[in-house]
């Protein structure tokens, strides 16, 4: 399957998911989600008015046209029902330390909330990660007062390594190794 294959065709699916890369089409589902007061308070770039949801549609349609991997679009097999974002980003994610690493980020709209998405999704993720790209690590992080992703951690099996702060506010940081390599 080719790259542009996978702006309409899942490029993995989970049990209940479907996982594909954003297209330009996607704007308004990204804004629903992005703009959601529940959303943006446990994101790391908070609120994100229209010019911010392009910019971060952007960035995911260009780093996986790039990588192969990025935040993906992420919806339910049998509606097809927009859920949320889920993938991979290579990037700084902890500013203490300058090494970019591959880190496991989500987002769940609230509509879809507690119906167990975001485990099986990252669950799915992870298994793409260490199986098809052979990552050696995964990282992940958290504000400190998101307890429910901190759960999703826990499940996953990922290992608490370092807390850190930005704009103020504490982030936990978690890694898991790849247990092929």
């Amino acid at each position: 399957m080719t790259r542009l294959d996978t702006q309409t065709k899942p490029l993995f699916t989970s049990e209940r998911l479907a996982f594909r890369a954003f297209s330009q089409s996607d704007f308004d589902a990204l804004k629903s989600l992005h703009q959601h007061p529940d959303v943006a308070v446990s994101t790391f770039t908070g609120f994100s008015d229209d010019v911010r949801v392009l910019e971060e549609l952007n960035e995911y349609i260009e780093e996986y046209s790039r990588l192969g991997i990025s935040q993906l679009y992420v919806s339910e097999k049998t509606t097809g029902h927009f859920v949320g974002r889920m993938g991979l980003q290579h990037r700084v994610w902890n500013p203490e330390r300058e090494e970019r690493d591959y880190e496991l980020r989500f987002a769940i709209h609230p509509d879809f909330w507690s119906k167990g998405y975001a485990t099986e999704g990252s669950r799915a993720v992870l298994q793409y990660g260490f199986e098809e790209l052979r990552l050696p690590k995964i990282v992940m992080a958290h504000f400190d007062d998101n307890t429910k992703s901190e759960v999703i951690a826990q499940k996953l099996g990922f290992k608490r390594t370092c807390d850190f702060t930005v704009k103020g506010r504490v982030i936990i940081g978690y890694e898991q190794l790849n247990p092929l390599v």
